[in-house]
């Protein structure tokens, strides 16, 4: 695992004991001994969460003792103490308690994870079930929507139809009620 600058500055400040400015020369004078040795904690430390924690990018977090090692893209990015404000005594008994839960929870998390993926799984399976209900659905509505668009321009056609004759019915009125004689009788209702 590679060891980033920062990483290897905050080991020699945060475990070493340097302050900052010093850290940062005794990690560049010495980073070809440090390297190994700070990879060395952290191949054996125990992986104990992946993800992200605030604005902090998502990296695998290692713990070895006390000695926590965020790491990514196969660097370690930083290293700090694993602290709570308390005596060594005590913060390490925190850690050791938070570790312990941690695993515990991890196997858990595995046991209900396979029966979990099961009930996933099922769910799954229905999820496709109403999704193809509902493509049905869709289906049988486009169709039934063309149908419905089919019927409605014959009716369009039966009405266009019907005014069709009524005009008919129209004109030949009009030619027969419009006749010679009344117009004459049109004329002598005016002249009155």
């Amino acid at each position: 695992m590679n060891v980033t600058c920062h990483a290897g500055t905050r080991y020699c400040q945060r475990i070493l004991g340097f302050e900052e400015k010093e850290a940062k020369k005794y990690y560049k004078d010495n980073k070809e001994e440090l390297d190994p040795k700070i990879s060395k904690i952290q191949e054996e430390g125990e992986l104990i969460f992946t993800g992200a924690f605030g604005e902090f990018p998502e990296c695998d977090y290692y713990i070895n003792g006390d000695i926590v090692m965020p790491c990514r893209d196969g660097a370690i990015l930083t290293v700090y103490r694993a602290e709570y404000g308390f005596d060594d005594k005590l913060n390490d008994k925190i850690t050791s308690e938070l570790v312990k839960e941690i695993k515990r929870l991890k196997k858990r998390y595995q046991k209900e994870g396979e029966r979990i993926a099961k009930r996933v799984e099922r769910r799954q399976r229905d999820i496709d079930l109403v999704d193809s209900d509902i493509a049905n659905v869709e289906k049988n509505l486009s169709r039934l929507k063309e149908k419905k668009e089919l019927i409605e321009r014959q009716l369009q056609l039966d009405k266009a139809q019907q005014d069709s004759i009524l005009d008919d019915i129209r004109n030949l009125a009009y030619k027969l009620c419009y006749s010679v004689n009344f117009r004459m009788e049109m004329l002598a209702m005016r002249r009155g």
